[in-house]
C-alpha cells in the first residue's frame, strides 16, 4: 500500500492511497496534460524486497511531458510525489513453476 501526496511547484495537488494489488506498479500522474509519464513505484518495491524492508519513505518525479499523445514532446511535467510504501507481513517467495 502507498500513501502519497502529489505536488506541483511545491504546492499540494492531491493526496491518496494507491494499491499495487489492484493497480499495478506504475501510478499515473495527476496532470491531465501529461503524456509518457507517471511514477514507477515497482522499482522502489523491488529494492525494498531485496533489502527486506517493510516500510520506506520515498520521493519520485514524473518523467512525462506536456506534449501531444503521439508526436510532439512538450515541456517536462513538473509533478512529483512523496509518500510511504508499506508492504504486508507475508514472506516473499519466488514464484513456482509447475
Amino acid at each position: 500500500m502507498v500513501e502519497y501526496t502529489e505536488f506541483e511547484y511545491a504546492m499540494q495537488k492531491r493526496k491518496g492511497v494507491f494499491s499495487f494489488r489492484s493497480q499495478g506498479g506504475l501510478m499515473r500522474c495527476g496532470n491531465s496534460r501529461c503524456f509518457r509519464g507517471g511514477y514507477e513505484l515497482d522499482d522502489v518495491v523491488h529494492d525494498m524486497v531485496r533489502n527486506k524492508e517493510q516500510t520506506r519513505e520515498f520521493e519520485l518525479h514524473c518523467e512525462g511531458d506536456e506534449g501531444t499523445p503521439k508526436r510532439y514532446k512538450g515541456k517536462s511535467c513538473l509533478r512529483s510525489i512523496k509518500g510511504v510504501i508499506t508492504l504486508n507481513d507475508k514472506k516473499f517467495e519466488p514464484a513456482r513453476c509447475n
